[in-house]
């Protein structure tokens, strides 16, 4: 193959964890391990217990074949190559890579594991292996032409849990098959296995002490001024972050992890406990009012805010038709204006036109008619019929002719200029006209802009929030208050690793095997047959159909029967070319395969058949001659000769045998005729020549006189001769 085929994964099977599946489907799975404080002991990576410090899960990040009951990995490199004919000189092929792969942790591993655990915590204990919230693997080889990158050929979902596999199968072309096929006699095959994992577990607990001042809160003018409402938790979340910055509420830190933004939420929690008090499922409107000066509840607020709402879109509603109507009647008499002056300027236009052309005729007019006096006085004095003694006259003349012509040339010149500056008058009016009319338009284009800016635009009617609301604490608190607080937080981590498989051509050479698929089994022998000396015009007339028969006697005593009918459709349609195929059914012997037997059957019209007998061959082709020819003889009289015998009509029939049946045609001579020859075409069977005819000579008094049936071989028969 001159192109590489692309790599793809061509079928990746079914997971062999059904367990571990049902947990990665579960977004919010979590384990209790703590994700920031995790240590690497003995090659593996352990994650501490939320609650108990002593307890340890491992990380199961070691790539690992399966393996089959015998302890042979389950794993597979097929070559494999189709002979097939090529520029190339080779056949098509590749390879195929199957493995059933995911990642284990031994017991030794955990072992060695809990033994360097005990120099870090004495009372430290693996308890188990983590499980993955979700992941992915996918499979790399080296870019052929770039072999220091890679290229990514596969991708599936990776399993979750330690000692679970999953199953892929590769198609590769040639030669990535071959760089693999020699990349696996080193200790590093080249076939790369990456795991993006992801972890799900907690951070270490954030540790903070919250110190409330509540006379200082109480004084703040955020909650004065909204002692009497009810509160949104955006409202109490500006409140906190008020009175923190003002001193009010104070956050100090305890522990390491401390992170002020996590504080601020537990104060906020802290806050909404010690000075409010929640109504659930009220309504809260969107844009509270400014003006309000006692306590109503939200489902108020929100009614009469909807109500003002109405009422404005109406009023803008109306104030927004008015504009629209008072916009429609400019457009329409700024439409009607431009189109009169339209319509003004089109005849105007029209008018100035038609004036140029009617000037520009005239001035031709003039012109021709003043080239006509002076070619008549020059054609006078040619002619001499003006006299020489008449030369004071003739001069006259000429001189008036020439004053006529240059009078005409003037008066056709300035009615030329004259049209074509009124032309460009009209055309400047038209223009201008036309100029109007764009502004016109222009100005209608405007009007629309200025309306749509002009409209007002409408103010959205508020929504119902079905969420929880707040209103204030009757008991109040004085002095200060301390609350302290220490809580994990739920995180995620990526955990990536990767590697490629320990295992080689010499640790186990019957995983890697090379293979030819040009089975025997699945041969097919095709047979052509095509018909010789023989065209359309001979199949139309002389022949009904053909038949060939196939038979293939197999070595395991089955028969194989193939046959061809040939009409003169199918002639036409496949251009004398007809196959027959027959396949493998124990043929062990290879050349007998080849050798077959066959019969062919011909019709012709008349009902005339020829059956050949069973031939045998080993040909791929078979060539069809049918067993007769085509035999064309001319029949000829001398007109002379049978006038002079007072012959009036000869019959010629020729007498011809085609699948053992006689056969007859015709040929009539009229000795009126200016012609006395013609031919017949007829077939006979091959390597035979001769025919027989008989002549029939019509005479005067419908008399006649007949040759009788002859035997001949020649092409040309004479037919002037009576018999005495």
């Amino acid at each position: 193959m001159k192109t590489l085929l692309k790599f793809c994964i061509v079928l990746v099977l079914v997971f062999g964890f059904s367990d571990s599946m049902s947990s990665q489907n579960k977004s919010d799975f979590t384990m209790q391990i703590v994700l920031d404080k995790n240590v690497d002991v003995g090659g593996l990576t352990l994650y501490p217990g939320v609650k108990d410090k002593n307890s340890y899960w491992y990380l199961p990040n070691k790539l690992k074949l399966a393996n089959n009951e015998d302890g042979t990995p389950k794993f597979s490199l097929i070559k494999w190559v189709y002979n097939e004919e090529s520029d190339a000189g080779e056949g098509i092929g590749g390879g195929v890579l199957h493995c059933v792969f995911g990642f284990e942790v031994t017991k030794e591993d955990v072992e060695k594991a809990q033994e360097e655990l005990k120099g870090i915590n004495p009372k430290g204990k693996i308890v188990g292996a983590v499980t993955y919230k979700s992941g992915v693997v996918n499979v790399s080889v080296p870019k052929l032409n770039d072999p220091d990158s890679h290229e990514y050929v596969g991708e599936t979902k990776a399993p979750i849990m330690d000692n679970s596999f999953i199953a892929i199968n590769l198609l590769l072309d040639k030669r990535s098959t071959s760089l693999l096929w020699e990349s696996f006699n080193t200790p590093n095959p080249v076939v790369t296995f990456n795991f993006d994992m992801v972890i799900a577990g907690y951070n270490s607990p954030i540790e903070a002490l919250i110190i409330i001042n509540y006379d200082k809160v109480y004084n703040t003018k955020r909650f004065k001024a909204g002692i009497a409402t009810s509160w949104a938790s955006s409202d109490i979340d500006a409140l906190v972050k008020e009175t923190v910055n003002n001193g009010a509420i104070k956050i100090k830190s305890i522990g390491a992890n401390f992170t002020f933004e996590s504080s601020i939420k537990e104060a906020i929690k802290a806050a909404k406990g010690a000075f409010f008090k929640e109504d659930i499922d009220t309504a809260i409107p969107k844009v509270p009012s400014k003006s309000q000066n006692k306590a109503k509840s939200a489902s108020q607020l929100l009614a009469e805010r909807k109500k003002t709402v109405i009422k404005e879109r109406g009023e803008i509603i109306k104030r927004n038709n008015a504009k629209k109507d008072e916009a429609t009647k400019k457009n329409k008499a700024a439409l009607e204006k431009s189109n009169s002056e339209k319509k003004d300027a089109e005849k105007a236009i029209s008018a100035a036109r038609k004036k140029a052309n009617g000037a520009s005729v005239a001035a031709v007019k003039a012109t021709k008619i003043a080239d006509k006096k002076a070619a008549d006085l020059k054609k006078a004095v040619e002619n001499k019929k003006i006299v020489n003694d008449n030369d004071d006259a003739l001069a006259s003349e000429k001189a008036n002719a020439a004053k006529k012509v240059v009078t005409a040339n003037k008066e056709a010149k300035k009615a030329k200029e004259s049209a074509i500056e009124k032309g460009k008058s009209a055309e400047n009016e038209a223009s201008k006209a036309e100029a109007i009319a764009a502004s016109k338009s222009g100005d209608l284009t405007k009007i629309a802009q200025v309306f749509d800016a002009e409209l007002e635009e409408l103010p959205e009617i508020p929504s119902i929030q079905i969420t929880a609301s707040y209103t204030v604490k009757k008991i109040r608190k004085t002095g200060i208050d301390s609350i302290s607080f220490k809580e994990s937080h739920p995180t995620v981590v990526n955990a990536p690793f990767g590697g490629n498989l320990e295992i080689s051509r010499s640790s186990c050479p019957k995983c890697f095997l090379e293979t030819n698929l040009d089975d025997d089994v699945f041969k097919q022998r095709e047979i052509v047959t095509v018909l010789d000396g023989l065209n359309e015009n001979d199949f139309v007339k002389y022949i009904n159909y053909g038949t060939i028969q196939l038979r293939k006697k197999h070595e395991s005593g089955k028969v194989t029967y193939k046959q061809i009918r040939i009409t003169r459709n199918e002639f036409k349609k496949e251009g004398n070319l007809f196959k027959m195929i027959y396949g493998w059914k124990g043929d062990v012997n290879r050349s007998n395969w080849f050798n077959y037997d066959y019969q062919v059957n011909w019709s012709f019209f008349g009902g005339n058949d020829i059956e050949t007998d069973w031939l045998s061959t080993n040909k791929s082709v078979i060539t069809l001659s049918p067993p007769i020819s085509r035999q064309v003889i001319t029949i000829r009289a001398e007109k002379e000769l049978l006038i002079a015998n007072k012959v009036r009509i000869v019959d010629v029939k020729v007498y011809y045998n085609l699948g053992g049946r006689d056969l007859i045609k015709s040929f009539t001579i009229y000795t009126k005729a200016e012609v006395l020859s013609g031919q017949l075409e007829f077939m006979l069977p091959v390597g035979i020549q001769v025919y027989d005819y008989e002549i029939t000579w019509r005479l005067s008094g419908n008399r006649e006189i007949k040759s009788g049936r002859k035997t001949t071989s020649t092409g040309i028969l004479l037919v002037d001769e009576l018999p005495n």
